[in-house]
């Protein structure tokens, strides 16, 4: 990927992944100091939506009260952008991603406001165009393959 940083914006499905399975590769990626990563502010709220699943799918060696600290690992890389940054590109969005699904707006508004890639194992983000789409496949293969 180079020597400059490259940024993502990244989905709530790799974040719930790498909580759920603390030793994954999605770990590793978000330690590499050349890749820059942006959330809305709507992964926040996503996350604790998803905190009793994510707390009872953590392995067995894991204990449930170092949900925090996992929480606070994760968010550590992670730039969370608020909402006005990203509002301008929002109506776009939309119109983008209100067929495929709606839920997904801000990811893609974030993307599109500062022309970067969205990093996701989600398929609905592959049904749009405008914004380019990592899985954490593709991101391994460009990161660990040299």
């Amino acid at each position: 990927m180079g020597t400059t940083e490259k940024k993502f914006v990244v989905d709530t499905n790799v974040l719930i992944s790498a909580l759920i399975n603390p030793d994954s590769i999605v770990w590793e990626i978000v330690e590499v100091e050349e890749l820059g990563f942006l959330v809305p502010e709507i992964v926040i709220d996503e996350i604790e939506t998803h905190k009793r699943l994510i707390k009872n799918k953590l392995s067995s060696h894991e204990k449930k009260e170092e949900y925090e600290y996992l929480i606070s690992e994760i968010f550590h890389p992670m730039v969370v952008v608020p909402s006005s940054v990203y509002e301008k590109k929002m109506k776009q969005a939309y119109d983008i991603m209100k067929s495929i699904d709606e839920k997904d707006t801000e990811f893609l508004a974030l993307a599109l406001t500062y022309d970067i890639p969205i990093w996701s194992d989600n398929s609905d983000f592959q049904k749009q165009e405008k914004a380019e789409v990592y899985t954490t496949e593709q991101i391994v293969e460009k990161l660990f393959s040299n």
